[in-house]
């Protein structure tokens, strides 16, 4: 039988990147289907720690029969079982804290690393996990190739002891912390002498993060935030994310505000005079609609904002204030992109309100209305607003 020429073959699997049994029948074509198949069923590998988990010994003893698999490993995401034990070290057995540390440190090639406790009602302590695993994490975070990080649904004891974890991680372009809380506020003893190769940060995401205290950390730190180009704040305390925005100045392009459903503190972004893109995730407060009309005016109207996407997480009969924003948007000069995301189908009265009452924007061509809760709309908006974030996070 002829050989397919290897860029067709190299194509096909490519386009199957994320269709895993198509992938494993792949393998088993033939030699020369094996080795893009296993790039792509090795790229993002998932490990589970909990009590009767033996994924770290069997994922080893693969990788040391086949250790050309490990340059495959781009992406890692692990999920610690802390639920059972939050004040010992029970949860996770001994042999996970003694396979863990050997299997992570041959992880040469990660640069995308999700560290997450197992879903639940509160954070699990950080302190829960061995002493050897967490010494691990914390050799991995330092890894040359790693250039994104999450955490998620962690308990630290204060900002200082998370921020030290990456004293020395200086190839790390993204963090993202979601659902993280801190039992002391006290920022502690700093030495400044200390040698460091902090994260030069391109883009950063607090998503349900207890801000007390980080901008003190941050500023009394040399990390580097000022390069920050890309920030999602979601849920969190907006008056840290105004101490942020102000830190970040100059080289903030793309944000992305959710303030959830309390009220939001006033917010300004005078401070941000090279904002690109502003993305505004609203949900259902007597006000909201005051709230976006006053961040919107702190905006210059000759500032360089070519893109903004507001989405209405609220009942579309209670959204009267259209003709307002319509002349809100309408004093950026360089705006090229205005995306509306409402609950209503096309076919609704509400959906055609938004273009009707929106003239000016809608005579410029530029306005897109779209109907909230479909994937694709979003996955669209997400990349042009933030492009980094949404190249390492799914859009939902």
């Amino acid at each position: 039988m002829s050989r397919l020429p290897q860029e067709l073959v190299d194509h096909i699997i490519d386009h199957l990147y994320d269709d895993l049994p198509t992938l494993r029948t792949c393998a088993a074509v033939c030699s020369q289907w094996l080795p893009p198949s296993r790039v792509h069923l090795f790229s993002k590998v998932q490990l589970d720690l909990g009590p009767q988990d033996g994924s770290c010994e069997r994922l080893l003893i693969i990788l040391d029969a086949a250790p050309q698999l490990v340059p495959c490993v781009k992406e890692l995401r692990i999920v610690a079982d802390c639920s059972q034990s939050q004040d010992s070290e029970d949860a996770i057995p001994d042999s996970t804290a003694i396979f863990l540390p050997i299997l992570l440190k041959t992880f040469t090639h990660v640069r995308r690393l999700e560290l997450t406790a197992s879903e639940a009602f509160t954070p699990a302590s950080w302190d829960t996990l061995p002493h050897p695993i967490r010494q691990s994490f914390e050799s991995l975070f330092h890894a040359p190739s790693l250039v994104y990080v999450r955490l998620g649904l962690w308990a630290f004891r204060s900002w200082n002891l998370l921020l030290s974890m990456f004293a020395h991680s200086p190839s790390i372009r993204g963090l993202a912390l979601r659902e993280i809380e801190f039992s002391d506020y006290d920022i502690g003893p700093y030495d400044g002498d200390q040698p460091m190769t902090p994260p030069l940060l391109e883009f950063l995401t607090l998503d349900y993060v207890e801000c007390s205290g980080v901008q003190d950390e941050w500023a009394r730190r040399p990390w580097g935030i000022d390069g920050v180009r890309e920030f999602r704040l979601a849920h969190s305390a907006e008056r840290c994310g105004l101490t942020l925005l102000h830190a970040l100045g100059d080289s903030l392009e793309h944000l992305h505000l959710k303030p959830g459903t309390s009220k939001p503190e006033p917010m300004s972004l005078k401070g941000c005079p090279n904002l690109r893109s502003l993305r505004l995730t609203v949900e259902d407060y007597p006000d909201i609609w005051f709230c976006v009309l006053d961040i919107l005016s702190t905006i210059a109207p000759d500032a360089p904002l070519e893109r903004i996407a507001i989405e209405f997480f609220i009942d579309p009969k209670h959204l009267q204030c259209w003709p307002d924003l319509d002349a809100a948007l309408t004093r950026f000069q360089s705006l090229r992109d205005v995306a509306i995301g409402v609950f209503a189908p096309r076919t609704a009265p509400e959906f055609q309100k938004v273009s009707d009452e929106m003239e000016s924007i809608d005579g410029k061509g530029v306005l897109r209305v779209y109907q909230l809760a479909l994937r694709s709309h979003v996955q669209r908006v997400c990349s042009g607003l933030t492009p980094s974030i949404s190249r390492f996070e799914e859009c939902l």
